[in-house]
């Protein structure tokens, strides 16, 4: 089993993750259409970075619901392809509607089968652009079991999609078991988790995998935006203050970290020389590393037994540095 996370190509890219030339290596990613061609953050002229081995490109969909963007498949396709996407995820048209500043609600019924018509159409015709050969995702929406196999079933006979992307709502009503069970039984073996990095959600997503034969899942989560701090930092923001010790004498936040991230770009120095933007990105990558470190962490547990609870009865006197080094415990994965 593998987890994996896609860090979003978002505003300037100051620092290579995927290169090694920041302490990590890691050569995954993810840029939606909507990030490539408009708004404040968009990246016109953006291709695949060298080492990169995975670039994921999202189509954009919830974009064009939560903030009045515009494309066609067709389009969609092309930028694809032209990034140079290793996957391309399909257009789809979320069953939501805007309600609010980044808010929004489910559509149910009628208004249900017509987003999902709408995702067949536009699925059709992308595969009619495509020219390149790489893997292709489908995306998979329902708020409970029948909404999912109604989804799944008619999708699926579109195209033989090389994997599935899972969209999941914050809030426990999500069937997420549903989903990976379907998949899994249906033979899918590679899944994507839309923006998430709550290791709750990641952990009980790879004890699903186990159970049913899923065998690999890369996950987002909302990336740093401009040169603002935001989603980016696992798990949030609250959270993350844990991180941070006050300097004496001083009075901005410093990274009490010794990673190998921090060591050799030394954000602390930047706080110092009152550079927080800077100290901003590299802390992005901070957490880049991090995010990883727990998921690989997250799938070797979830090999040795059936329940959280017994994992946390076989490892309660092992201490993981990685787990401590961010202020959690084994006793966080347990289910509630």
């Amino acid at each position: 089993m593998k987890l994996i996370y896609t860090p979003v190509f978002f505003g300037h890219l100051r620092y290579s993750w995927w290169a090694g030339e920041c302490g990590m290596t890691h050569p995954y990613g993810l840029i939606s259409a909507g990030d490539i061609t408009s708004g404040v953050n968009a990246q016109k002229t953006f291709k695949k970075p060298k080492g990169i081995e995975e670039l994921y490109v999202d189509s954009g969909g919830y974009q064009m619901i939560t903030q009045g963007m515009y494309f066609t498949p067709e389009q969609v396709a092309e930028w694809q392809e032209n990034v140079g996407a290793d996957v391309k995820i399909i257009l789809d048209h979320p069953p939501r509607k805007l309600v609010g500043v980044g808010m929004t609600e489910r559509l149910e019924g009628p208004e249900f089968v017509k987003c999902l018509d709408e995702t067949i159409d536009n699925t059709k015709r992308m595969i009619a652009t495509y020219k390149q050969s790489t893997k292709v995702y489908g995306a998979l929406h329902g708020k409970d079991s029948s909404q999912t196999d109604m989804w799944f079933t008619k999708l699926s006979k579109v195209y033989d999609f090389d994997g599935w992307a899972i969209s999941i709502a914050r809030k426990a009503a999500e069937p997420l078991e549903y989903k990976i069970k379907l998949l899994g039984e249906a033979g899918i073996k590679r899944i994507h988790i839309f923006g998430t990095a709550n290791f709750m959600v990641i952990a009980k997503c790879a004890r699903y995998m186990r159970d049913y034969g899923v065998e690999y899942c890369t996950f987002d989560s909302t990336g740093y935006i401009a040169t603002k701090f935001s989603n980016v930092f696992y798990p949030t923001i609250e959270n993350m203050m844990t991180w941070f010790s006050r300097a004496e004498g001083k009075h901005e936040l410093r990274l009490a970290c010794d990673c190998p991230v921090c060591r050799i770009l030394k954000p602390n120095e930047y706080l110092d020389q009152g550079d927080e933007v800077e100290f901003g990105y590299i802390a992005s990558i901070h957490n880049i590393y991090h995010i990883q470190r727990v998921a690989e962490v997250v799938a070797e547990l979830v090999k040795y037994d059936d329940t959280y609870k017994e994992i946390l009865n076989i490892y309660k006197d092992i201490k993981l540095p990685i787990l401590t080094e961010l202020g959690y415990s084994l006793s966080d994965f347990a289910e509630e």
